[in-house]
Parts: C-alpha cells; sequence; structure tokens
C-alpha cells in the first residue's frame, strides 16, 4: 500500500515538472524602457511642444491680468489718499471716500476673476497633459502590442517602473529580453514630429 502511494506521489510530481516545463517553454518574456521610448517619441515631444506653447499664453494672459489690477490698485490708492485730504471740505472728502470705495470693490473684483482664471486655466493645461498622455500611451501600446505579437512574445514588462517600496519592478533582466532599441527603431513610422493644432483646446474667456 504504501509503495503504491509513492508511486502515485513520483507520476504526480513527474506530470507537474512536464507541465511547468511546457508552460514555461510557451511563455517568451521582453523588457523595455517606457521612460525611454515615450521621451523619444515624436508624439510625445509634439505634445510637449504644445503644453509649452499653452504655458506661454497662460503666463502672457496672467502678466495682462496683473498689470490690470495693479492699474486698479494704484487707482484704489490716489482715490484713498485724496479722501484724507484735509484741504477739503467734508462733503468733498465724502464724496472722495465714495470714489475710493468703488476703486476698493473694483479691486477685490479684479482680484477675484483673477483667481478663478488662473484656476481656471491651470485646470485646462492639467486635463490636457492628462489627455495627451493617456492619448500616447496608447499609441505606444498598439505599436509595442503588434511588435511583440510579431515577434511571438507573451509578456512585456516596462523595466522604468517603480514599485511601491521605490524599488524598479524589473530587478534584472537577461541581455537577451531588452527590446528597447528594436522598439525605438520603429515608434516614429509614419508618425510626423509637427504639432497638430487640434490639441489645443478653445481658450475661454
Amino acid at each position: 500500500m504504501k509503495m503504491k502511494n509513492v508511486l502515485f506521489v513520483i507520476i504526480a510530481v513527474s506530470i507537474a515538472m512536464v507541465i511547468s516545463q511546457a508552460w514555461c517553454a510557451e511563455i517568451k518574456i521582453a523588457v523595455v524602457d517606457m521612460a525611454k521610448v515615450m521621451k523619444a517619441f515624436n508624439e510625445t515631444k509634439s505634445a510637449e511642444a504644445l503644453l509649452e506653447k499653452q504655458i506661454e499664453e497662460f503666463e502672457a494672459e496672467q502678466k495682462d491680468m496683473m498689470a490690470e489690477r495693479d492699474k486698479v490698485r494704484k487707482e484704489f490708492e490716489s482715490a484713498r489718499e485724496s479722501a484724507r485730504d484735509k484741504a477739503l471740505s467734508e462733503k468733498e472728502r465724502e464724496n472722495k471716500m465714495d470714489i475710493a470705495e468703488g476703486r476698493l470693490n473694483a479691486l477685490r473684483d479684479c482680484e477675484m476673476k483673477i483667481r478663478e482664471r488662473m484656476n481656471q486655466r491651470q485646470k485646462e493645461i492639467a486635463d490636457q497633459k492628462m489627455r495627451m498622455q493617456r492619448r500616447i500611451v496608447g499609441r505606444l501600446r498598439e505599436i509595442i502590442s503588434k511588435y511583440s505579437s510579431e515577434k511571438g512574445y507573451t509578456l512585456v514588462m516596462d523595466s522604468s517602473s517603480m514599485g511601491i517600496s521605490g524599488v524598479e519592478s524589473v530587478v534584472y533582466s537577461k541581455d537577451g529580453i531588452e527590446v528597447t532599441e528594436e522598439v525605438l527603431k520603429i515608434i516614429n513610422i509614419g508618425v510626423p514630429e509637427k504639432a497638430e493644432k487640434t490639441e489645443l483646446p478653445e481658450k475661454r474667456k
């Protein structure tokens, strides 16, 4: 009876080893540095150029709004100083105080509009960056998936990704499974370097 049990275990282990070896033989793994690939991708360069243009426009708009705020502030300060002039009659000072109060309200409104506009523009740029990144990652996935299918890879891992512990997800890989250079040769085939104007969102006023 014991002999039968031992024989059964030996057969089971042998079968498991055969299945395991067959399964491993079917898996073909590749490793690619996605950070390097994304940086070299023409669509990434185009997206970065478009975002840089948006940021420049945002900074120019911000500068104009700050100049307008400074103008209103000076008008308020001038009206306030006039209202403090003791050489004026009480009625004239009251009129000046009304003007100063109006300028103060205008200054507050101006500052509130600046904050709202700056928050809106920052959100627009952040949303645009996220949309571009999703599109770029999607395009690279398509290219790498096609390449992997043609080469017979069943699993492709990103060597540039970081784990929760802050250590690279791929700690070690053989030179033979590193395909970054091969991927770099194909990612820009048919991909123009010039940015598309349609990527820029319409300005809100």
